[in-house]
């Protein structure tokens, strides 16, 4: 299935150059136009984003084959690009035109305000995914130089997902009231959740003024 959604967002790239696109209520078809708007748009992320995917796949080949020896800096590496697959989330982004021409067409005050809720949810929640990867990548990239906050919370042995939530769980809490029992250990990690608790005051503030 992997093989079947890499192929597809493969083909998606070129296939993107002559797909049309709304234009001020009109169907705009022709290629250099199509082409010029792709590039001046999605090309340029699109592309990063299958570039992350390729390495992923190198990467994951080369771990499958050393399987078992967590020492291979390759190994460490492919579980820490695990948390980049979800880089894809992305494109989503394109979706958000679609939304605003629903939002034309549906004026009902509750379902604006329902959808501009869901919107600002959706909003912070990617912002805290990235920053959970982050946080996470850091601590199994580094688990050998310093003593990590997945080691200080005996989290270095339970399985992934258990590894992400708890990411994720301490990334909401840098955005808004809320207690765990996560912390910072090294500089570096430090550091960095200066860095997020900044970000978290100033989404916070946004959404006040807002």
């Amino acid at each position: 299935m992997a093989y079947v959604i890499f192929s597809y967002w493969v083909f998606d790239v070129p296939a993107s150059f002559i797909t049309g696109y709304d234009s001020g209520g009109i169907l705009e078809m022709r290629f250099a136009v199509v082409a010029r708007n792709y590039v001046r748009g999605w090309l340029i992320p699109d592309i990063i984003v299958l570039s992350l995917d390729i390495v992923i796949f190198i990467v994951f080949g080369v771990s499958s084959s050393t399987e078992g020896d967590d020492s291979l800096p390759s190994f460490r590496i492919a579980r820490a690009l695990r948390l980049m697959r979800f880089a894809r989330l992305l494109r989503l982004h394109k979706m958000w035109h679609l939304v605003d021409d629903l939002l034309d067409r549906v004026k009902t005050d509750s379902f604006l305000l329902t959808i501009k809720i869901v919107r600002s949810l959706a909003v912070v929640l990617a912002i805290n995914h990235y920053v959970s990867c982050a946080f996470l990548a850091m601590a199994l990239l580094f688990e050998e130089q310093s003593l990590t906050w997945l080691v200080l919370a005996d989290l270095d042995q339970v399985p992934f997902t258990t590894q992400y939530l708890s990411a994720l769980h301490w990334s909401l809490t840098q955005f808004m009231p809320a207690t765990n029992n996560i912390a910072p250990n090294s500089a570096t990690e430090r550091v960095f959740a200066i860095f997020v608790v900044l970000i978290g005051l100033a989404v916070f503030s946004s959404f006040i003024s807002g």
